[in-house]
């Protein structure tokens, strides 16, 4: 998307940056949109969705324009007194113009005392198209600033194919084989997986991306500790998590980090997270035995269900190890948006791979309430995926803004795709994640 403000973003836009808009005498056209005061509902709405039907724009309230010329002549500003005005009728003549509802994003400037510049940036959408409530398609054409409605019947079939590609693309993300050899393939331990793919993804390119992202730097940043907060507003609990990698590697459009130490060996697929340029991530977490001691009154009830060979016909996973892993990458990935400027929410995809009668253990009391009222969460599936059928819905999309909230979602989601209910898999999630198990936070994941 074209940005009057080169590579800055709307966040750290100033006063200067609008007068600088002003002085280079930036048109409107297929990007660019001036209006000096408030429009009606409906006029806005069109504006949003000519943007978001095109290839995303920028809306400039309390800027004026030359009418022959389209430049921007002035910006005195809006009344400060009419900012809340502003904000809710924008999200309201969105939300009640227009289907599906496109995403926007709003900020004030002050230029003058008492006087604003509202500024709103509507990136191109990918759900299109974006309907108004007049049955109408609106699009940008031409030099001017105005959005018309679209009647080329082949442009209209092309927003819904740009709908039909963006979810291609996110499923072929999703379906990518890692390549391991046949024997761990083939081994009794299966793997979870990870896809997170920005909604809107970030104005980096791939050029951009080499220069920023030095393999052994985003090593660093991989492997640094990071803090979060997971809860409800009142009652917010905050934590730290860590994963260490110590191998980083880079290829044309992306880079790797790897956690070689423990690996099953040099040819094995180690834990490991790629990253896309474009902002998407996908990780593999390996599934390790339960080695330690079980509860005796969880060793008993699965003796007594299944006999003494019952660990020989079940495969024993390190649920607290495996899915802390999980929980930690998740973390990342969401910051990772928000570090390369991604806005939106992230779409997302986990797997149980390989995991055929596989049972996660968590050394924890809400997991061994769990069992002893629900019975052993034994995966009857080789392949345990969320959203469970990618055919017809190969993602979710969750709010990264809250790092911990939107891990503690993808963790919890993963758990109940291998047959654990949500509230207990929450539960057994804060347990772990929190240290309430029999070892303290972060053992495991070294």
């Amino acid at each position: 998307m074209f940005n009057p403000f080169g590579d800055k973003s709307l966040s750290d836009l100033t006063v200067e940056d609008i007068a600088k808009l002003v002085a280079d005498g930036v048109t409107e056209g297929h990007y660019v949109e001036y209006k000096s005061e408030l429009p009606n509902a409906a006029d806005l709405a069109k504006a949003v969705a000519s943007f978001a039907n095109a290839h995303g724009g920028w809306l400039f309230f309390g800027v004026e324009s030359d009418p022959t010329t389209n430049a921007a002549t002035q910006a005195p500003g809006l009344d400060t007194g009419e900012v809340g005005k502003l904000a809710d009728r924008v999200r309201d003549a969105v939300v009640g113009n227009l289907s599906p509802v496109p995403a926007y994003f709003g900020k004030a400037i002050d230029v003058a005392a008492d006087r604003l510049v509202y500024v709103v940036q509507v990136p191109e959408g990918d759900e299109t198209p974006y309907i108004h409530r007049n049955g109408r398609i609106y699009r940008r054409h031409g030099a001017g600033g105005d959005p018309v409605p679209e009647n080329n019947r082949y442009e209209v079939d092309d927003l819904y194919q740009r709908a039909q590609r963006s979810v291609e693309r996110f499923r072929q993300f999703a379906t990518l084989p890692w390549s391991m050899p046949r024997w761990q393939a083939d081994q009794p331990l299966g793997w979870l997986e990870l896809y997170t793919w920005p909604k809107y993804r970030p104005e980096v390119t791939l050029e951009r991306f080499r220069e920023l992202a030095d393999p052994a730097e985003e090593r660093k940043w991989w492997s640094a500790e990071e803090a979060w907060e997971v809860g409800p507003s009142e009652v917010r609990l905050p934590g730290t998590c860590c994963v260490p990698f110590d191998q980083a590697s880079s290829w044309a459009a992306g880079y790797s980090v790897s956690q070689l130490a423990g690996s099953a060996g040099p040819r094995a697929v180690p834990l490991t997270v790629e990253v896309r340029y474009y902002g998407a991530c996908r990780a593999f977490i390996p599934l390790h035995s339960w080695e330690g001691r079980l509860d005796e009154e969880l060793e008993a009830d699965l003796s007594g269900r299944w006999g003494e060979e019952a660990r020989g016909g079940l495969v024993l996973f390190d649920g607290e190890d495996a899915f802390r892993a999980l929980f930690t990458l998740a973390v990342k990935c969401a910051r990772l948006a928000a570090k390369w400027g991604a806005v939106g929410p992230l779409r997302v995809r986990t797997r149980a791979d390989n995991c055929w009668c596989h049972v996660p253990y968590f050394p924890t009391g809400a997991f061994r309430e769990f069992v002893t009222g629900n019975g052993w969460p034994v995966c009857r599936r080789q392949r345990a995926d969320f959203p469970d059928d990618v055919a017809r819905q190969p993602y979710q999309e969750i709010d990264g803004a809250s790092p911990g909230d939107f891990a503690m979602e993808v963790t919890t989601a993963a758990l109940r795709s291998l047959g654990i209910p949500a509230g207990r898999a929450a539960g057994i999630m804060v347990g772990s994640i929190f240290g309430a198990g029999d070892r303290p936070p972060g053992e495991g994941l070294q």
